[in-house]
């Protein structure tokens, strides 16, 4: 039997855990597949108000499949529309794979690599509003590798005053980290991509580059000409700071979205790091939905 959480908080940053058959049911029947995971969510799931024929929109009981920091945020503007939120998670603990756990010696366990692209603003707008934003910590302008050996390559956007995106081009072109025949791969993949196209019409851009969520960015690549090489020392590391998935399982929409922006803007591609356990930050959340459920009450 799997443990769950409710989002039924029980005290400051806290919620109440509870046991059920059924979450454990639906977890088993997602373990048994391969899922890949989209950047799409169907515009119905976020459909959830109702008006009355007075006029007044009618409040609702809402429950919010996992406690992830998408469920937890969803939980957060429902809370703030007048819903009633319940908030379950197979894990005894919040946060998804930005979550944390102490171990039985008192360190942190991170569930998985937390870094913060320049480019996350309705990210960086939550932790304004819930006065976190100063816990980032901004890095050097470059991306490094750590190889097998202890081999350390990077891609080096730092170009002075000159901006997306020509240190981009720069930072591509002047890394070891891919071979040059690679380099000559992914010149003639990402040139024939929507990529190219977005330095002229961004918005054009993006609506071919959503067209491409129902197809891996390992297929799409390499129907572009590129190589398995590169996926395997350039991108799966990207793609694991992204979603945590190797590019055969993450789309190609979630990959090319975050080169296009990359491309256009400068700031896309500078990282930031949380200071401390990101328990840190889940528990301003959590405070949040604490004070909105006691103002609702």
């Amino acid at each position: 039997m799997s443990a769950a959480f409710v989002g039924g908080l029980c005290g400051v940053g806290r919620f109440n855990l509870v046991k059920t058959k059924r979450v454990s049911r639906v977890q088993s029947r997602v373990n048994r597949q391969r899922v890949r995971v989209k950047a799409s969510v169907a515009e119905d799931v976020w459909n959830v108000t109702t008006v009355r024929k007075d006029g007044i929109d009618a409040k609702k009981k809402v429950a919010v499949i996992g406690a992830g920091l998408g469920g937890l945020v969803t939980a957060m503007e429902l809370l703030d529309a007048g819903h009633e939120v319940q908030i379950y998670d197979i894990r005894s603990f919040p946060g998804g794979k930005v979550g944390s756990f102490q171990d039985k010696d008192g360190n942190h366990i991170e569930m998985g690599l937390h870094v913060f692209f320049g480019c996350y603003y309705n990210l960086f707008d939550l932790m304004k509003k819930l006065g976190s934003f100063d816990s980032l910590d901004l890095k050097e302008h470059k991306h490094q590798f750590i190889n097998k050996g202890g081999n350390v390559e990077a891609l080096d956007f730092r170009m002075g005053p000159v901006g997306a995106p020509f240190n981009g081009l720069k930072a591509f072109f002047t890394t070891n980290q891919l071979s040059p025949l690679d380099k000559a791969a992914n010149a003639l993949a990402l040139a024939t991509s929507p990529i190219v196209k977005g330095l002229v019409d961004f918005d054009g851009a993006m609506r071919d580059v959503r067209e491409l969520d129902n197809i891996s960015f390992s297929d799409w690549f390499l129907k572009q000409g590129g190589t398995r090489g590169s996926l395997e020392r350039m991108w799966d590391p990207i793609a694991y700071a992204l979603g945590f998935l190797d590019c055969d399982n993450i789309s190609a929409r979630c990959m090319l979205t975050i080169f296009q922006l990359f491309a256009v803007r400068s700031e896309a591609s500078k990282l930031r790091m949380l200071e401390g356990s990101p328990d840190n930050f889940l528990v301003s959340i959590a405070d949040f939905l604490h004070r909105s459920r006691r103002k609702d009450n």
